[in-house]
């Protein structure tokens, strides 16, 4: 038995992996191909990453994993556009009952749910090895995203964005330095430097984290 596993490359899915090494251990074949490719492979599982399918549907079974609902902007347009003009799978997977109800397939299409994990690896101390980053980001790479959520963002989820310009930065400065979980603008514009250092506990603890 050979499973392909489908997925246009632009997101980390590292699940495909766990996935790999869990289906080894059964003595079956998987491999991972994109959705160009899928059309010229003879398997007997298509397990695609979902996005979207249009691929007509043969002889393999063919899953659909849906690791999330569709993204802003335009988020439930875009989930209603998957729920029509996707192929029907045979077998539907989600991450959790929440992504289902975003997309509210009606059909009677068997489904499933598969939650996160953690591999072992990730739980293990790397020792001697120089930390370049403080927070990486590893979802989806696609246009949409460098645009909607740039950097700034992001990066604001976590704190002040000026504090969080990158290891080895002053640490402040920059027009945006106060802190907008306990101040105002206004409150800081007179002595920025004083504010973040001694009384915002809020960026403090972002900046000793560092």
């Amino acid at each position: 038995m050979t499973i392909a596993f489908v997925h246009p490359h632009i997101a980390f899915l590292p699940e495909i992996d766990a996935y790999q090494i869990f289906f080894s251990t059964l003595g079956i074949k998987t491999i991972v191909v994109r959705p160009e490719e899928i059309k010229n492979i003879d398997t007997d599982i298509e397990w695609h990453f979902m996005g979207t399918d249009f691929s007509k549907k043969k002889k393999a079974i063919k899953i659909h994993e849906y690791a999330s609902a569709s993204t802003s902007p335009f988020g439930k347009e875009k989930n209603i556009a998957k729920k029509i003009l996707n192929v029907a799978p045979d077998y539907r997977l989600f991450l959790n009952n929440y992504v289902e109800e975003q997309f509210d397939f009606k059909d009677e299409i068997p489904h499933g749910y598969r939650d996160m994990g953690i591999d072992d690896s990730f739980l293990k101390p790397l020792n001697n090895v120089k930390k370049e980053f403080d927070f990486i980001y590893v979802g989806s790479m696609n246009k949409e995203r460098k645009t909607y959520l740039g950097p700034k963002q992001h990066l604001s989820l976590f704190g002040p964005y000026s504090n969080l310009r990158g290891r080895g930065s002053d640490g402040g400065g920059g027009k945006e330095t106060h802190c907008k979980t306990c101040c105002r603008s206004q409150q800081c514009s007179t002595n920025k430097s004083k504010h973040i250092n001694e009384k915002c506990k809020h960026v403090r603890n972002v900046n000793e984290s560092m």
